[in-house]
């Protein structure tokens, strides 16, 4: 690679009447060694190692000094190659430059005019020292510097004021040195949950000439040893430009002896360009992984390492970390995991949360599992003092704070002592109880404490001490036993066990007595595959059905269980007066009449998964004129021992005098405008009876229009149809057809022909259904309904939108290309076929071509004729989608014109249906911008959407965002690019979140997007498979802005030669938590010598109780109340302990609140929730109960506030608005409630109402004022 150097000359004239011309020679640059003496020339044998590339000066100074009719001439030695004058045109920096390149030159005359003022002549000459020259490696880094030789002098000899004959100035060599930096993105890594999509991003740095260009680079990134599993999603190579590629070759993780992973990537290339003052500093490497970290990592910062190579010219090794700091829980640490308990079993891991259960095989031999329990010190403090006590993995088991059943139906006896590591032995005392209550009071005889047991296979609790021990912040102990999962097990046992650790926490401000409470762990053999199934019919069972109806039964089977159910089977057995049957089209059905059992073979079933069967049935002829049908659904199982049943149905069955058969001539599904015909028949069961006066109604079903009835009928005697319409009539208002039939007998006599049309359906409606039934009744005889016979009347519908890649109602240059892009959506109830697309491409267009991009869609043809029209017909399936992409090009006009595009799809079926227009404006022909191509200038377009699906793609609906700041970075230059008065352009998006710049000048540029990243961060960068209309073009990445480092989003260099468009970026919203905790009154009990009195205080934050003044020193109150944490955030978590700043006044009693527990600093705490997850929008209580002991002297007011003391999140996060146990009242993690105590008696009561009210609405107004302020 050149590196470039300059040289500014400056020619002081101070008598410019007697100067003819100025003229600086300059020779052969030398390369110096650092002892200042021994030199060696940039140019040998010929060959120039050194050349000149310009000749620079201002237009301003020349016009000054030479003036128009002045000139500059530049010589090689004594050959004129270049001449500054009146007719050089000046470049956009208002410099007249000459281009030296062409020559390879290595020195230089410059001879000018006579001067015609007083002044300086200041010119600049810029060199460059080839890549590729005749010195060695080894030579060069002996040169410590450059020398310039310069002469200045006038025509008559004289010497410029200032400088000598022959001028040395030396520049000074500064060794290139290979640089790289290292971020991460999520430098907070949990150890609960797999930490998802983290990006190690190492920049490869070229932003500078002091930096080395890389040649075949290796990255090794060593992460701690604490991340157990690397799972790289994506490795992506970023921000290239054409002399800064290098191709990633490959990548891979290694194992380190020490625990840690490295990660392995090997690029391919020689850089051949810097970047110099890029946004990105160079190439970017980014690794998307998903980081699994060892549950037992405390609280701790540590550093990823990379080591990174450099092959350019000679090889070399360098070093860069990024800190990253690994987020616990909070507080003790309680850690149970549980491994062996099957044969190459993962192990199970229970940390501070919700319970984990181990999945053992049922009907297998007898096996140790090893249960291994951790506790580690998170807190900024140490404790001491410890002490744990735990339930083994008995049969009823309880839970040592709450005393409930933890849910033990078995015994695992102990198979070894409890283990403690990570402390000296001689300070751990463990106890063995055949306790299963045993308390952790080594001097109660009940609770039977033994160091040495007699049998470990008895014991049930155990008790392990420490002594003379002191925990410290990131330290932890661990201890294990193994334990006997029994032999030969069926579904449904399983054994928990439970611990309890007690300690000192040595806060800041004294000891505190604390426990923290294990989350329930253990193991289980699972339900197995638990089969329910339900049989339901659509007949209610008081219902009577009569013959000749449909019944339809549905049966469901659900897995419950743990496991699948394989080779499941139903079977179904029909009495004789029900028959099976399968429909037909048309409404006609075929009937099995001797099939009395039907089998389905329903397969596997899912846990969790719901498999349905329909079937329907036909009611068969009566012997009595009342029955009833009973049915049940046997279900059998590979998996289950025994047959399961279903519920029994029971329907009753009358008999019924007509036989009415029907059917349609039509398919099920209909379309608007189609005929439909119903064909009937009637007779009766019975061939001894005959039915007088028969009459059949039908109302035509809403969606159908009636047109036509008639019987026909076929005479025998004349051998001919016969269409008979005597006796038939419709009644337009009710919409209702009387038929009638006059005599019925068991024959039939006709066939009852009824015509109608599907109606168009309402608009927005696309499916309905028509169902149709007929009535007969009869002398005698009471009405009867037919079984309905069903139709679906379909609608076709689609949605036609239309965009284009050059943002709606922006400008066009002459010859730019675009494209418009049509989507077509089938939104109706079937395919839609044969649907014809066509638009008009404006005038002012040039059509190019035309590409369909289908999902499931049959293109059958399209066209283009001389106006411009283009056509397209295609099908499209239900639900899917067609895009048209028409690309034009715009023509050369002689005005401005504003355009607009609108498509139009029609079919048979919808009509016609347009799109929404899109306009533009096409700009008239400049032929003084194409004469000077190179100073036209362009725009840059894009948006800023907020990815509210994550999904990296930029969706119809999804929320635009305004006020965004957006900067153009220059990346020729390594500035922002300014106005003309040199005032950095900043953009915002306006209300559609788009944003413009405008009078771009052609070269290479970066985007910079600076958003709120507080709550938001950049979407996946150009989703693969998405349309750059859609597509996020920018990531996340530090960068420097007025000596300020932030994260900012920023694009790959963009080269604008055209009009640059939907240059866009996603924002996913940063996932946030937020717990909150609101204390109130619940209820005030009031006991004193008349009695007990219990008050609902309605869950009030002030509560007032008056009291009967001589009964006042013989009362106690007994306050209830209730702390509600609500998590407000958008992430779940657990609120691990609150405090309660009891009042001194108030006592505190363990048997009323056996969830708290008390300190010597006079708060309470409660950890009962410590254990259960409070999810986004979800409250969970707790509730607390305190006692007074009232006196003439205590009456008044009570406060008492409750706070969140720890809290926690699977993500690391911290509460957005608070800080947990910091008293400050103006946080919503704090509460407070207040009770009032007066007497009742006359006039104090109207002083003391005045002042509730008064403390009423202060307390109230303080309440909503806090929350106003934090929201």
């Amino acid at each position: 690679v050149e590196t470039i150097y300059e040289e500014n000359v400056t020619a002081n004239i101070t008598y410019a009447s007697l100067i003819d011309s100025v003229t600086i020679e300059q020779d052969a640059d030398n390369f110096v060694k650092a002892d200042g003496k021994t030199k060696a020339s940039t140019t040998v044998s010929g060959n120039n190692y050194a050349y000149y590339k310009q000749f620079v000066i201002a237009k301003t100074n020349f016009d000054k000094i030479l003036r128009e009719e002045g000139s500059i001439n530049i010589y090689n030695g004594t050959t004129l190659i270049a001449t500054i004058n009146k007719d050089t045109t000046p470049d956009e920096n208002q410099n007249l430059v000459v281009d030296l390149s062409q020559f390879n030159i290595n020195n230089i005359k410059v001879v000018s005019s006579k001067p015609v003022t007083e002044g300086k002549l200041e010119v600049k000459l810029q060199k460059a020292i080839k890549a590729d020259i005749g010195y060695t490696i080894a030579q060069m880094k002996e040169f410590a510097s450059l020398e310039l030789n310069t002469t200045a002098k006038t025509t008559n000899n004289v010497t410029i004021a200032g400088t000598d004959k022959n001028l040395n100035k030396v520049i000074n060599f500064v060794e290139p040195t290979t640089e790289a930096e290292l971020t991460i993105d999520n430098t907070n890594l949990s150890t609960v949950v797999t930490n998802k999509n983290v990006k190690i991003t190492a920049a490869l740095k070229t932003d500078s000439l002091n930096c080395k260009l890389y040649k075949n680079p290796t990255l090794k990134i060593t992460l701690p040893n604490y991340i157990e599993n690397i799972d790289i999603k994506n490795v992506e190579v970023l921000f290239e430009t054409e002399g800064t590629k290098l191709t990633l070759e490959n990548y891979k993780i290694v194992p380190n002896a020490d625990g840690t992973k490295t990660i392995e990537v090997t690029l391919q290339g020689t850089q051949t360009e810097y970047t110099i003052g890029s946004v990105s500093k160079g190439l970017n490497v980014v690794i998307t992984s998903d980081l699994t970290v060892n549950k037992l990592t405390p609280n701790k910062q540590e550093q990823v390492t990379m080591n990174y190579t450099n092959n350019n010219q000679v090889a070399e090794e360098k070093q860069t970390s990024a800190a990253i700091n690994f987020v616990a829980p909070t507080g003790i640490v309680t850690i149970s995991s549980v491994s062996n308990y099957v044969e190459n079993a993962e192990t199970v891991t229970a940390i501070s949360g919700e319970e984990k259960t181990a999945t053992i095989n049922t009907m297998v031999e007898a096996r140790n599992a090893k249960f291994e329990m951790n506790l580690i010190n998170n807190y900024s403090n140490s404790i001491d003092n410890i002490s744990i006590l735990g339930r083994t993995l008995f049969e009823g088991n309880k839970a040592i704070n709450t005393g409930l059943n933890l849910g033990s139906t078995m015994t695992m006896p102990l198979a070894s002592a409890i283990a403690v590591s990570g402390i000296d032995a001689s300070k751990v005392a463990v106890y063995y109880s055949e306790n299963g209550d045993a308390t952790k009071d080594l001097s109660l005889a009940s609770n039977k404490w033994t160091l040495t047991p007699a049998n470990l296979a008895n014991i049930r609790s155990y008790l392990i001490v420490l002594t003379d021990y002191t925990m410290n912040t990131g330290n932890g102990i661990s201890f294990a036993y193994d334990a006997t999962i029994p032999a030969n097990l069926q579904h449904n046992q399983s054994a928990f066990e439970n611990y309890v650790a007690y300690f000192n926490n040595n806060v800041p401000t004294g000891a505190i007595q604390d426990k923290a409470v294990s989350t329930k762990m253990g193991v289980t053999t699972g339900r197995g595959p638990v089969i329910e199934t339900t049989l339901k019919s659509d007949v209610d069972e008081n219902t009577e059905v009569q013959t000749g109806k449909f019944i339809k039964y549905t049966l469901k089977v659900a897995n419950t269980g743990t496991e699948k159910a394989e080779n499941v089977v139903a079977t179904i057995d029909l009495p004789n007066s029900l028959s099976y049957i399968e429909f037909e089209e048309g409404g006609s059905y075929k009937k099995y009449s001797s099939q009395k059992q039907m089998t389905y073979d329903i397969g596997k079933v899912e846990v969790d998964a719901v498999e349905t069967k329909s079937f329907w049935v036909v009611v068969e002829s009566l012997s009595e004129e009342k029955e009833s049908a009973s049915i049940k659904a046997k279900i059998s199982s590979s998996s289950l021992n025994s047959v399961v049943e279903s519920n029994e149905v029971n329907n009753k069955l009358l008999k019924a005098y007509f036989d009415i058969s029907g059917y349609t001539t039509s398919d099920n599904m209909l379309s608007e405008g189609e005929k439909l015909q119903y064909n009937y028949t009637v007779q009766l069961y019975n061939a001894e009876k005959t039915a007088e006066n028969t009459i059949l109604t039908m109302v035509i079903p809403d969606g159908l229009k009636y047109e036509s009835a008639k019987i026909r009928t076929y005479n025998i005697e004349e051998q001919k149809a016969e269409d008979i319409t005597d006796g038939i009539q419709y009644n337009e208002k009710t919409k209702t057809l009387t038929i009638n039939l006059g005599k019925t007998t068991n024959a039939v006599s006709g066939v009852i022909e009824i015509n109608t049309t599907v109606e168009q359906l309402k608009e927005n409606i696309y499916e309905k259904e028509i169902k149709a039934t007929i009535r007969l009744k009869a002398d005698d005889i009471n009405e009867e309904i037919s079984n309905p016979i069903t139709n679906i009347v379909v609608k076709e519908n689609v949605k036609i939108t239309q965009t284009s890649t050059i943002s709606e109602n922006e400008e066009i240059s002459a010859l730019e290309n675009y494209s418009y892009i049509f989507e077509i959506e089938n939104t109706g109830a079937r395919e839609t076929k044969r649907l014809k697309f066509s638009t008009t491409i404006p005038e002012q267009l040039q059509y190019v071509s035309t590409k369909l991009e289908t999902e499931n869609t049959n293109n059958e043809y399209y066209s283009i004729d001389e106006k411009n029209n283009v056509e397209l017909t295609l099908s499209i399936e239900k639900g899917k989608k067609a895009k048209i992409v028409i690309n034009v090009v715009a023509k050369t006009i002689e005005q401005n014109a504003n355009i607009s595009s609108v498509g139009t799809i029609s079919s048979e079926l919808i009509g016609n249906l347009t799109s929404n227009t899109v306009k533009h404006t096409i700009k008239a022909i400049n032929y003084e911008e194409i004469e000077n191509e190179e100073k036209v200038t362009k725009r840059i377009v894009g948006q800023v959407w907020k990815d509210e699906n994550n999904d990296g793609i930029k969706d119809e609906k999804e929320t635009r965002l305004s006020n965004v700041e957006v900067m153009l970075f220059n990346n020729e230059t390594g500035k922002l690019v300014t106005d003309s008065n040199g005032n950095i352009i900043k953009e915002h998006t306006a209300d559609n979140g788009t944003y413009t710049f405008s009078n771009v000048e052609k070269g290479k540029y970066t985007v910079i997007f600076l958003y709120d990243t507080a709550n938001y961060s950049a979407t996946a960068y150009r989703k693969e498979n998405v349309d750059n209309t859609k597509n996020s073009d920018a990531v996340d990445a530090k960068i420097t802005l007025d000596g300020i480092s932030r994260v900012a989003a920023i694009t790959e260099e963009i080269i604008v030669s055209d009009n640059i468009y939907n240059i866009d970026l996603g924002l996913i919203t940063n996932a946030k938590f937020d717990l909150t905790l609101n204390k109130t009154v619940s209820k005030i009990t009031v006991q004193d010598s008349k009695g007990t009195n219990e008050y609902d205080c309605k869950d009030t934050k002030l509560a007032k109780r008056d009291l009967i003044g001589k009964n006042v020193n013989d009362t106690t109150i007994i306050v209830e109340y209730k702390i509600a944490v609500t998590n407000e955030g958008a992430v779940p978590g657990y609120v691990k302990k609150i405090v309660d700043y009891m009042p001194s006044e108030m006592k505190f009693s363990s048997e009323l609140n056996r969830d708290w527990y008390t300190s010597s600093n006079g708060a309470i705490y409660n950890s009962s929730l410590s254990n259960t997850v409070i999810n986004p929008g979800e409250t969970k209580e707790v509730t607390l109960t305190l006692t007074k002991k009232m006196t003439e002297e205590s009456l008044g007011l009570i406060n008492n506030t409750a706070e969140i003391y720890e809290a926690y999140n699977d993500l690391g996060l911290k509460d957005v608005d608070s800080t947990v146990a910091n008293k400050l009242s103006n946080e919503d993690d704090m509460s407070s409630a207040d009770v009032l105590i007066t007497v009742k008696t006359g006039e104090v009561v109207l002083f003391i109402g005045i002042s509730i009210t008064a403390i009423a609405i202060i307390a109230v107004g303080a309440y909503f004022i806090k929350k106003k302020v934090l929201r």
